[in-house]
């Protein structure tokens, strides 16, 4: 099975994911923002189906969740994150580019496959993590 989570930056994954480890410790957990360059690709409609596809022809249950934000959270959540405390030209730089893709990502969202679950990224995290395991270990509608 994979649990798959995807949105723009600063749009709650890594929280949610933190939050649902240690209620889930068997998962298996692949950051995409460390593998992110290979995942990118999945805000692509037509690419995000042929993985979610394949998958599923591979007998892989895929359970895919998207964390919906308003534009103005995301921003202001990356404007308060540091992504490289000791180069502050730098950090603008980051900020910017994960800025530029706030707009990419969230109309991606409204092309993704029917079964996604689309939550609320302004829950907490707890409630999120909740949702995704109520649907995970209900065997719940499976994505793509």
């Amino acid at each position: 099975m994979i649990v798959w989570v995807n949105s723009a930056f600063g749009s709650g994954k890594t929280t949610l994911v933190d939050e649902l480890r240690p209620r889930w410790p068997e998962a298996l957990v692949y950051d995409p923002e460390m593998v992110g360059y290979v995942l990118r690709a999945l805000v692509d409609p037509a690419y995000a189906g042929e993985i979610f596809s394949a998958l599923k022809d591979a007998g892989i249950d895929v359970h895919h969740f998207f964390l919906k934000v308003p534009r103005e959270v995301l921003e202001k959540r990356i404007d308060g994150r540091s992504f490289t405390p000791d180069n502050p030209e730098q950090d603008e730089r980051v900020r910017r580019w994960c800025k530029d893709r706030i707009e990419p990502c969230m109309a991606a969202a409204d092309t993704l496959p029917s079964d996604t679950v689309v939550l609320d990224g302004e829950l907490a995290p707890q409630e999120l993590a909740d949702q995704v395991l109520v649907r995970v270990r209900a065997g719940g509608p499976s994505g793509a």
